[in-house]
């Protein structure tokens, strides 16, 4: 675990160290998840095996957070679980913007996007899969800044954020 030392000017982050066993590379500003528990797509030998982050309850409750860097199929790299988010990937979503407004209903609170590792519109409170279930898991990445996701590219766009997944 690599913790920034305090200061008066920089956020603080937390990164930890962790080994992609997916079969192709995490981008910087995808989310990432552990694998094993609820579902055993994988086994972890070493503790800090990771894939994209993926809708569904395995996601949520694995979730660690968000590439700092472009990890590669079978290669080590640096996830961020705590703090102030420089990138975070974005999936399209058709004539969709997402933003801090609505908090209240969980408008900032961000939801796995269709491509796996990638972040969408935000939750709502009291469904399935809702902000409510993020929080009481205690891990979630926020958006604090307003994106537009219209485009038709895989990575419509990238924001910043706070990542809590520790």
């Amino acid at each position: 675990m690599l913790i920034q030392r305090v200061n008066r000017t920089d956020a603080e982050k937390v990164f930890i160290v962790v080994h992609n066993v997916e079969e192709s590379t995490i981008t910087t500003g995808m989310g990432a998840r552990f694998v094993g528990g609820p579902d055993t797509e994988a086994v972890s030998n070493d503790g800090i095996s990771v894939i994209k982050h993926a809708t569904g309850t395995a996601g949520d409750i694995n979730f660690c957070g968000v590439a700092s860097q472009d990890i590669v199929a079978d290669g080590y790299g640096l996830v961020q679980c705590w703090g102030y988010v420089n990138s975070i990937a974005f999936s399209f979503e058709a004539d969709k913007t997402v933003g801090t407004e609505d908090f209240a209903t969980g408008g900032s609170v961000l939801i796995t996007g269709g491509l796996a590792g990638t972040w969408t519109s935000g939750r709502d409170i009291g469904t399935a899969n809702s902000w409510l279930d993020n929080v009481t898991h205690r891990q979630y990445l926020m958006l604090w800044d307003t994106v537009n996701i219209s485009s038709t590219a895989q990575f419509a766009n990238w924001g910043v954020g706070f990542v809590r997944a520790l």
